[in-house]
């Protein structure tokens, strides 16, 4: 038999991160909580919700005294059955409870039977009804969405009433699960992927649950995210039902909120069990956990699509790319990276050709010209520069602190490899066109930015040459044009031109003993209270400016006047 590797993105049964007294917790809650109870587990998509229901619900197997069931909203909702969620729910709920006698099951049947009999039309009319009660509408609203309920019921008159309907059907429920439970057991109800459905129909049966099921002897366990709630209670109830009242509306149906405890998770072991399974032998696990803490984080679905790309990769990879066990690591950082850091990775992919040395060293700056012309999230944009400094160290072979041209070479040929796992089909649509002079630095200037900021930025320039008498050099990078006045040779000014609205910056660049003891900078940094900053190659100080004429000629003169006698 062939041995399979790789994996699924189902559920386990098996403890991988070490949260056993997480579970055991929760296991010894539910046996012997006060009932009716509802849990909420919370976590984002892919965080183990479903795994650690999975395991608990294993654990309850083995006690006599407890019934499980478990619905999971996402496969009815696939079938186009999310109209008539509602009803399905009351369907696998009462029908799945064993009973000792079929008495009560009978009468439950014949009061779902009176809601199922016309599915769509009852289930939609229904939702409007239990969504009055449950959000505690009253006048017009209620009397709708009950009267729309009751047109849709035919038969008996009795059977025609909202209210009879429904407290027959709530009071054979019960029946049910004493029948079941006798005095001293209970009904565990597991329902799962609430998140996955659209916002306010995960709304619309947790008011299904609260209006029916709140029950003696039932414990509900929900995997959901209270973001979702938020959500579907503004979707459901208009933009005017602000995050006060969804709070109250959750904390009225959630008793217990459980968050899945991500921030514990034991990633060295389950990192260092991924690679037994796939067979492959690491010997610094740190540094891969260390790489999956900056990026993707604790999220097991996240890291096992990591894992199969790697897998694949390696599977497809040449002796003449992945030679070593450093570039097997720079191949996983790379995968990391293009996970959490997909726009970054794309604009690396597009403008490979372009990429330098210095490029490189300067991604691990906070305030990187990268970050804001990809107008990343605010979380991306804090979380990349400490990643990107992981990163860079396995770039830099020599153990130096910096990147260097000949340390590009092989970084190069193992990012366009990690491409065929990649996701930006877009990515040449970020690629910037080097110009093909100095004066098309102009013209490319002008493709992105407002017309005008090209005649501020030359009366710069003109201003810089009229104080220094040096001629600028232009550097131009795939976010970021460079204006380079080398004063003398330790000292240089750099204007930095980015794509942001609130102007430049200015960089005082040159080697650290010169610029902690220069007379001119010295002075020039107390009055502009700047910090010094050192990024191995690129060490300077640095200030900002607004595009506005006489801030930015003011500052430039204010520079180069603290700097004049280093400069002559």
């Amino acid at each position: 038999m062939t041995t399979t590797v790789g994996y699924t993105d189902g559920p386990t049964t098996v403890d991988l991160f070490e949260i056993d007294r997480y579970k055991q917790g929760l296991i010894q809650f539910i046996k012997t909580c006060k009932t009716p109870i509802t849990i909420a587990i919370q976590g984002d998509w892919g965080s183990g919700k479903t795994s650690l229901m999975s395991m608990i619900d294993k654990e309850l197997e083995k006690d006599p005294h407890i019934q499980r069931i478990w619905f999971n909203t996402w496969q009815y909702s696939q079938f186009n059955k999310s109209d008539d969620l509602a009803v399905s729910l009351l369907s696998a709920i009462g029908t799945k409870i064993k009973v000792k006698d079929l008495e009560s099951r009978t009468k439950f049947d014949k009061y779902y039977d009176i809601l199922s009999s016309k599915v769509t039309t009852v289930a939609k009319a229904t939702a409007k009804a239990t969504a009055a009660v449950a959000g505690g509408l009253s006048g017009a609203g209620a009397d709708t969405a009950v009267k729309a309920l009751e047109a849709a019921m035919k038969g008996d008159k009795a059977e025609n009433d909202i209210a009879v309907v429904l407290e027959n059907l709530k009071a054979s429920f019960e029946s049910v699960v004493q029948n079941a439970c006798g005095e001293d057991g209970r009904v565990v109800f597991f329902i799962d992927d609430l998140d996955r459905l659209v916002p306010a129909k995960a709304v619309e049966l947790l008011e299904v649950l609260k209006i029916f099921l709140d029950s003696p002897q039932c414990v509900f366990v929900l995997a959901i995210d209270y973001a979702v709630v938020q959500r579907g209670v503004a979707d459901k109830y208009g933009r005017t039902f602000d995050k006060e009242k969804a709070k109250s509306f959750f904390d009225k149906i959630i008793q217990v909120p459980f968050k899945m405890p991500v921030a514990d998770y034991n990633i060295d072991s389950f990192v260092k069990k991924c690679f037994e399974d796939i067979g492959i032998t690491v010997s610094n696990i740190e540094k891969y956990t260390e790489l999956i803490n900056l990026s993707i984080g604790n999220n097991p679905r996240s890291m096992k699509r990591l894992f199969n790309s790697y897998l694949l990769l390696l599977s497809i990879a040449n002796e003449n790319v992945i030679k070593t066990e450093k570039s097997k690591q720079l191949l996983f950082a790379l995968l990391c990276f293009q996970s959490r850091f997909d726009k970054i990775y794309d604009y690396l992919i597009a403008n490979k050709d372009d990429l330098d040395a210095e490029f490189i060293n300067a991604m691990r700056e906070k305030e990187n010209p990268l970050l804001d012309e990809l107008k990343l999230s605010k979380k991306e944009a804090d979380l990349f520069p400490a990643f990107a400094e992981s990163f860079i160290k396995l770039i830099d072979k020599d153990d130096s602190g910096d990147v260097n041209q000949e340390e590009i070479k092989p970084f190069l040929e193992v990012l366009s490899f990690s491409a065929i796992t990649g996701n930006g089909s877009d990515a040449n649509d970020r690629k910037r066109k080097p110009p093909k002079s100095l004066a098309g630095v102009g013209e490319l200037i002008l493709q992105y930015d407002e017309i005008g900021k090209r005649e501020k930025m030359q009366r710069i320039v003109d201003a810089v040459q009229e104080y220094t008498g040096c001629t600028p050099q232009f550097k131009q990078y795939p976010t970021y044009f460079n204006i380079v006045y080398r004063l003398n040779e330790k000292l240089r000014l750099d204007i930095t031109l980015l794509e942001r609205k609130d102007g430049l910056t200015l960089d005082v660049c040159a080697d650290k003993q010169f610029l902690l003891t220069s007379p001119g900078v010295s002075e020039f940094v107390r009055i502009h209270n700047l910090k010094y900053k050192d990024y191995g190659t690129r060490k300077y100080f640095r200030c900002k400016v607004g595009y506005d004429d006489a801030t930015a000629l003011n500052e430039i003169e204010n520079m180069i006047k603290n700097l004049r006698h280093e400069i002559l």
